[in-house]
């Protein structure tokens, strides 16, 4: 069985800063094939929001936070692209109200079951990668393969 692993704001920003969880994202991203690797546009501005706010107060040089964003910049043109639609909102509402999920977690669950519908036979999987909590039970209880790159032990997938 072949994986696909779509990357929530959450484990992306791990490739940027080494927190727990980065080697398991950096391994993922640097290792599947890119046709495999799944990002929304969402993810981009929200992972944008991170690196933008860790200059605040002055964390990172402007040089550094330079670079920083060109390399979010090459790195989201190395992901399959998921550009959000009007049919990928309509089932973020129905998931946000099933689930009780936040905005951007129902609007990260949606797109990935949307792929998930799409790729799904016995052969493909997709897997969320995501360190946030209430996406990762809303994905398991959904039915998705999903991992927390900063668990200790990550769940057989």
């Amino acid at each position: 069985m072949s994986s696909y692993f779509y990357f929530d704001s959450s484990a992306w920003v791990k490739l940027y800063f080494h927190e727990p969880g980065s080697e398991v994202v950096t391994e993922i991203f640097n290792n599947v094939p890119r046709q495999r690797c799944l990002a929304s546009a969402l993810g981009h501005v929200e992972v944008a929001a991170v690196l933008a706010k860790s200059q605040r107060p002055k964390h990172l040089t402007d040089h550094d936070q330079e670079k920083l964003n060109n390399l979010l910049d090459g790195d989201w043109d190395r992901f399959t692209k998921l550009i959000l639609d009007d049919h990928a909102f309509q089932e973020a509402l129905a998931v946000a109200r099933k689930f009780r999920l936040r905005g951007a977690d129902a609007i990260h669950l949606a797109t990935a079951l949307i792929v998930d519908r799409l790729i799904s036979n016995r052969r493909n999987r997709l897997v969320i990668l995501t360190a946030d909590h209430e996406l990762l039970a809303a994905s398991l209880q959904a039915g998705l393969g999903a991992q927390d790159p900063s668990a200790d032990v990550l769940r057989p997938m």
